[in-house]
């Protein structure tokens, strides 16, 4: 079985921290991923322009939406994708755009998201300055669109249509591949149908991929175009996956990013890597740079032409619309004058450390999928590099684990453990309790699975993770008798319960029974774990929804109506060290009064509420009491009754009636 070597290098020109694994048979694992996401775009562009870039795209770091159309035109001008904050240009960024010895910075999204401080700034260093941007994300995805037509010899043939919403995810997995066909990213608005259909007219874009399901692209867009392909998943990640399956038949290199489940904005590190790996091996063509007012003056006439044609009638319709083709192709040609064409250009596009190959989206935390899984694996034989972008730790971890089956790939016993792993994707064990249903699917149980070269390829499964599944089962349900809390008197001391019959599982017990299942490899349905069911025990009181509980201990009161707390108030209790500590028990509210006076040896003391208890003790309001809670009962405590604020008091009076039990504890309940 071959063992991996670890190879330590000098990249500090990349990241301060490198991570570069070298196996045998010229397969390796890279990590290109900096400390955050501005020094994970500087690192990209690092390995693919190591002599410079003319152009250079600018974009805020935290508006993932006006970014993840830029790979395409990124690809066409081979220019690196670098970010910034909406206000200021940070140190890295600023020393990157200086290292490539850019003559040109393209800005993606409007002052808001790029602050106009930054772009002047820029501008006084030298830098020529190009901003693209729109009212909305939708409307910046087509701007982005019209000047990559503006650059391209032919006209745009296809392009990629996703949700502007919703499927931005499926945006960040189409971007290399937008990329490579030079074919713009537009995000759609599903409320403005006709809007997006002429916006694809406008550029002659007849071959449309909708990237997305029926909820993402509703069905009216298959219908946007004569020729309309839609591919789609059950999830983020098997989108990416059937586009990777249609456009990468083969790759000897992969890249991993962040899916951005767990948080939307780490899909940014998609749209870097998705640039930088077709940017920087762009060596067809190498294109002039056009001014952005050409193609300003251009869409201006569009957008009149446009204008005008809505108060004519069809003939004129008809007619204006054959004029604008016209002068659309006549601007057409202007702007093919001014492309050239050329070998490739040394400073414009050097040799790149990015060789092609897909991205595959990750769940930072579940991990790879089944299909994922697959796929690699099948491309084994051809496989020389896995390389990481993001996700950190996690995904070092996830990405190990399928390398040692790459690596690995000429063991029949690594065959076979593979093979197995894969059995279990359609492996479902569910368990019924009460009627409720706890299910633990195919991908779950991936998740516990641990098969590798460490465990000598013998597959087995992470007890811990195991067990707090089943810790996580919820079987109170099971109860027998379900009579709400109950308060009980035990070795002195007065205890509250939060279920009449409490159940409870052995849970070692029960994840010995689960791991049993999940090694036989089979599916199981509607399991009811083993319990034991607690009863009350004898001389418990049911405290129903309704109660009102004292802990002396932390001299605090709640009053429970229908199950939720209506009052928390701190009180003073009886003093113990003159002997009139107040009594712990389970009582009942006797009377409530209003506006009476206390009497007792001593003292006569009026009050507003009186709400007894336990003899003459009970709850009242105490206008002598400057503070309450804490240790005052200790040295001003009552003669035994319940001091209460007034404002406390009142709303407890109304929520409670004669019979009431009142519990009173010294020591807190802990499921209160």
């Amino acid at each position: 079985m071959k063992k991996p070597v670890i190879a330590l290098s000098v990249l500090s020109m990349i990241l301060a921290m490198p991570s570069n694994i070298s196996y045998a048979d010229n397969f390796s694992v890279r990590d290109i991923s900096g400390n955050d996401r501005f020094s994970t775009a500087v690192s990209i562009a690092k390995k693919g322009w190591e002599k410079g870039a003319e152009n250079v795209i600018l974009v805020n770091g935290q508006a993932v939406a006006d970014s993840l159309s830029i790979a395409p035109l990124a690809s066409k001008l081979k220019a690196p994708v670098l970010l910034t904050n909406s206000n200021f240009l940070n140190e890295e960024t600023r020393a990157e755009i200086e290292r490539l010895q850019s003559k040109r910075v393209i800005i993606v999204g409007g002052y808001n998201s790029v602050s106009q401080q930054i772009e002047e700034n820029l501008r006084n260093k030298g830098f020529e300055i190009e901003r693209i941007s729109g009212d909305t994300r939708i409307e910046t995805s087509i701007n982005i669109a019209k000047r990559l037509n503006d650059f391209s010899k032919d006209s745009l043939k296809e392009a990629f249509l996703v949700n502007g919403i919703k499927g931005l995810a499926d945006a960040a997995g189409a971007g290399a591949i937008a990329a490579k066909h030079n074919a713009p990213i537009i995000f759609a608005d599903v409320d403005k149908y006709e809007n997006v259909k002429e916006s694809i007219g406008n550029l002659n874009i007849e071959d449309i991929y909708l990237i997305g399901g029926n909820t993402s692209l509703p069905e009216i867009f298959e219908n946007i175009s004569d020729k309309v392909e839609r591919i789609s998943g059950s999830n983020r990640q098997e989108t990416n996956l059937k586009l990777i399956d249609k456009f990468y038949k083969n790759y000897n290199t992969i890249y991993m990013a962040d899916d951005g489940s767990s948080q939307g904005s780490k899909l940014i590190d998609s749209v870097l890597i998705n640039a930088g790996i077709i940017a920087s091996n762009n060596t067809s063509e190498r294109v002039e740079y056009i001014p952005k007012s050409v193609s300003q003056e251009e869409t201006g006439q569009k957008e009149n032409l446009d204008t005008d044609l809505k108060d004519t009638d069809e003939e004129n319709n008809s007619e204006k619309s054959l004029s604008e083709s016209q002068e659309r192709a006549s601007a057409k040609e202007v702007l093919k004058d001014n492309l050239k064409t050329a070998s490739e250009d040394v400073n414009q596009t050097p040799a790149s450390t990015l060789p092609e190959g897909p991205v595959m989206l990750l769940s930072e935390n579940r991990g790879f999928t089944y299909k994922q899984m697959q796929n690699i694996y099948n491309h084994r034989d051809m496989l020389e590099s896995i390389v990481q972008v993001s996700g950190g730790n996690k995904f070092k971890k996830y990405i190990e684990n399928i390398s040692d089956f790459i690596i690995n790939k000429d063991d029949s016993k690594a065959n076979s453990a593979f093979d197995k792993m894969m059995s279990y994707e359609y492996v479902t064990i569910t368990y019924n309790i009460a009627g409720k249903k706890t299910r633990l699917d195919g991908n779950s149980i991936l998740q516990m699975i641990e098969c590798n070269s460490k465990n000598n390829f013998n597959l087995t499964f992470n007890r811990q993770m195991v067990r707090k599944f089943i810790s996580n089962l919820s079987v109170n349900n099971l109860a027998s008798k379900k009579s709400g809390p109950y308060a009980y008197i035990k070795n002195g001391k007065v205890l509250i319960e939060k279920f009449g019959n409490s159940v409870y599982l052995n849970i070692e017990k029960e994840t010995d029974n689960l791991l049993s299942k999940l090694y036989s490899q089979k599916s199981y349905f509607d399991i009811i774990p083993n319990y034991t069911e607690k009863a009350a025990p004898a001389g418990a009181v049911n405290l129903g929804n309704n109660y009102v509980q004292i802990d002396l201990k932390t001299q605090h009161m709640w009053v429970w109506k229908n199950g939720k707390v209506v009052v928390s108030t701190p009180i003073v209790s009886g003093n113990p060290n003159k002997g009139m500590a107040t009594p712990p028990g389970i009582f009942a509210i006797r009377s409530k009064m209003r506006n009476v006076v206390l009497r007792g040896p001593g003292y006569a003391s009026p009050v507003k509420y009186w709400i007894p208890f336990n003899g003459s003790i009970g709850i009242h309001d105490a206008y002598w009491q400057p503070i309450y809670g804490g240790n005052r009962y200790l040295y001003a405590g009552s003669h035994g009754c319940i001091n209460t604020p007034l404002a406390a008091v009142s709303v407890l009076y109304q929520n409670v009636s004669i019979g009431t039990p009142v519990v009173v504890q010294t020591n807190t309940w802990a499921n209160q």
